[in-house]
C-alpha cells in the first residue's frame, strides 16, 4: 500500500506536482535541508496525501523538512522538532551560555 503510494506520488512530481517540488528545493536552499530533491519532494507529496494532525521530528538540523511538514500538515497540526543542541546556535539565541557536564 505504501510503495503503491509512493509510486503515484512519484508519478505525480514528474508529471507537473510542482508544489512539492518547490518546497523541496526551496527547503534544501534556504534551511540546507540534507535531502536530495527528489527524495524530499516525494516525502512531502506523501505526507501532504495525509494531512497529519501531529508530527514529531527527531534530527531537525536547521529545519528543512519541518518548514515543509509545517506547509502541508492539517491547518491545525501540532509539530514537534527534537535536536540535539548545537553549541554555537544555542548561545547565538541565548539558550545555553555553559556547557552541561553531564
Amino acid at each position: 500500500m505504501l510503495l503503491r503510494q509512493a509510486l503515484k506520488a512519484l508519478s505525480t512530481i514528474k508529471s507537473g506536482g510542482i508544489y512539492p517540488l518547490w518546497l523541496a528545493r526551496t527547503a534544501i536552499r534556504r534551511f540546507e535541508a540534507l535531502q536530495r530533491t527528489c527524495e524530499l519532494a516525494l516525502a512531502v507529496k506523501l505526507v501532504s496525501s495525509i494531512k497529519p494532525r501531529v508530527i514529531v521530528e527527531i534530527g531537525s538540523f536547521k529545519g528543512g523538512t519541518l518548514f515543509c511538514w509545517s506547509r502541508v500538515a492539517d491547518p491545525n497540526a501540532f509539530l514537534i522538532a527534537v535536536d540535539l543542541p548545537n553549541s554555537n546556535q544555542m548561545t547565538k539565541y541565548g539558550y545555553m551560555t555553559t556547557t552541561l557536564d553531564i
